[in-house]
């Protein structure tokens, strides 16, 4: 697929489908567009815009695009039938402006989420990721998937790429939209051409989101009472990014909107919205691994990836309330100690039982927290969890800090959410 200029003549890798047949695509590049944010990031970004459109007689589900490094292989008898791409990189026919070859800057093209210039949220433009664009995921994960490639080639198929949501019936089209920066540093000029190889797979991931309604009430500290909504009509999205190795991904886990009246009405992301999720089950020593915590927390299939969601934070009226699902008639107050039984949202790819005590103390800056989970029994998708927290008053030389408790099981999850004001 081409990425800018020119007419791009590369070889696109055969298609091969995990689930079903070879997908038959046709591929139309629609328009490229360029950002230079030399000056901030050393980066100069591309944004290809393709339509896509189901040629064959079979629909075709959940196309992921992964870019795919292809090399010559190993017997010299073999003829080769199409030029390999650049070193280790998806990239052929590099070229700058002029015609002349770019190879050399192969290496310093990064593909990733479409970028955007923001204007709205700082006080100057900002470049960030563009989430209306075809979703980007790292963390991919095709066991066995191969692809065809032209006689004397090999194929490396990457672990990242570009995810369609949905299917394409016969004839049918959609837009896929491709993102990569290009490295300005060090460079008098930069490629004007450059193509990168794609395999191409599809997945039988649900494309469902799951929705949840509840009433949303008000309690006031003060006088411990409860009352209506006077939030006025909001929404909400609820982002989820790990930005260390563990899950460089960037996810919504959920959009909400709330009426004036206070009735709240969420949608949690599909299977296929969550693909690549690489953050492992809450206490798990490999992501919870912190100073001055420690956990004895396991689970069935160590392999488990899970999401949790524990609050929103509506905007409207011109502010923003965070609200937590729980049950008004079980707050309770006592001599510096404050209960409620709550509810927690966990998603997981895969069914698993969690089992013992996460919990860390001042030692690591934090401020001193527990969380048991004692037999809770996840399935594949979204899970509505209780969560009996208990919040203690402590009185340390520090100061008074407060415990936060939280007891998780497969209790039942409130059927309304409250604000605290």
């Amino acid at each position: 697929m081409n990425l800018q200029g020119g007419t791009g003549t590369g070889t696109r890798v055969g298609a091969q489908t995990l689930t079903g047949p070879e997908p038959a695509l046709k591929f139309e590049r629609l328009a490229v567009s360029t950002l230079d944010d030399s000056a901030h990031a050393n980066t100069f970004y591309i944004h290809s815009t393709f339509r896509i459109t189901n040629v064959g007689s079979e629909p075709v589900r959940n196309l992921t695009f992964l870019p795919t490094n292809t090399d010559e292989d190993s017997d010299p008898a073999t003829p080769t039938t199409s030029t390999p791409t650049v070193g280790t990189t998806p990239f052929k026919n590099l070229r700058y402006y002029d015609g002349s070859d770019a190879s050399e800057q192969a290496p310093y093209v990064q593909l990733g989420q479409v970028r955007k210039l923001d204007t709205q949220t700082y006080t100057s433009p900002t470049v960030v990721d563009d989430d209306t664009a075809t979703l980007y995921r790292q963390n991919l994960q095709a066991p066995g998937f191969q692809t065809s490639v032209p006689t004397g080639l090999t194929a490396q198929v990457g672990s990242a790429g570009w995810v369609h949501i949905g299917t394409l019936a016969p004839g049918e089209s959609t837009i896929l939209q491709l993102g990569a920066g290009i490295r300005t540093f060090g460079f008098t000029s930069k490629p004007y051409n450059l193509d990168v190889v794609l395999a191409v797979a599809q997945d039988d991931a649900s494309t469902e989101k799951t929705p949840l309604a509840a009433p949303v009430f008000e309690y006031d500290r003060t006088t411990s009472t409860v009352s209506a909504w006077t939030g006025g009509a909001g929404s909400a999205q609820v982002r989820q990014q790990f930005l260390s190795s563990v899950d460089p991904n960037s996810y919504v886990a959920a959009t909400a909107s709330i009426s004036s009246a206070g009735q709240l009405d969420l949608r949690l992301a599909s299977e296929r919205e969550l693909v690549g999720l690489n953050n492992s089950y809450p206490g798990n020593a490999r992501d919870y691994n912190r100073e001055g915590c420690t956990t004895t927390v396991t689970s069935s299939d160590p392999r488990i990836r899970t999401l949790i969601i524990d609050m929103l934070g509506i905007t409207g009226k011109g502010d923003s309330r965070i609200i937590i699902p729980a049950r008004r008639d079980s707050l309770k107050f006592s001599e510096g100690t404050a209960f409620v039984e709550s509810g927690l949202l966990i998603y997981a790819d895969r069914p698993g039982t969690l089992n013992g005590t996460y919990s860390c103390d001042l030692d690591g800056g934090w401020s001193p927290f527990q969380i048991t989970l004692e037999n809770v029994q996840l399935v594949k998708g979204w899970n509505k969890l209780q969560d009996v927290r208990t919040d203690t008053v402590l009185t340390t030389p520090e100061g008074t800090l407060p415990l936060e408790s939280h007891e998780i099981s497969n209790g039942p999850f409130p059927e309304e959410w409250l604000y605290f004001r």
